[in-house]
């Protein structure tokens, strides 16, 4: 994926939120901490399909793109994976979930799923 530098991805958010016409981002892999939670959770839920996974999104982010998920959203799809959730209560993922049609935010287990290529 392509990797961002700080200043642009804070033109692409101040972008993206005058911009109306943007329903795909796929902007995973990439450094979102030093976004406004407001800026970031706002353009995540105009958007039909958001991958913001491994983006290393703060608690405040996530909590912010969350509570917005979960009130009034236009994503059908949204992947978080990667990104730090541990403080963030069952009922509020529980919520979002039943906004979204593709909710994406548990890790795989590698048992399950395997592990890739070995040497």
């Amino acid at each position: 994926g392509c990797r961002l530098k700080h200043d642009q991805v804070s033109k692409l958010f101040e972008m993206m939120t005058e911009n109306h016409n943007i329903v795909h981002l796929d902007i995973s892999q990439n450094d979102l901490s030093d976004l406004s939670s407001e800026v970031l959770a706002t353009v995540i839920n105009k958007l039909e399909y958001a991958n913001v996974s491994h983006t290393k999104i703060t608690r405040n982010q996530m909590k912010n793109i969350l509570i917005k998920c979960s009130m009034n959203t236009s994503l059908r799809y949204l992947n978080i994976k990667g990104n730090d959730m541990e403080i963030y209560p069952n009922d509020l993922f529980r919520r979002t979930s039943k906004k979204i049609k593709e909710f994406h935010y548990k890790l795989e287990n590698l048992d399950l799923y395997g592990h890739g290529c070995r040497w």
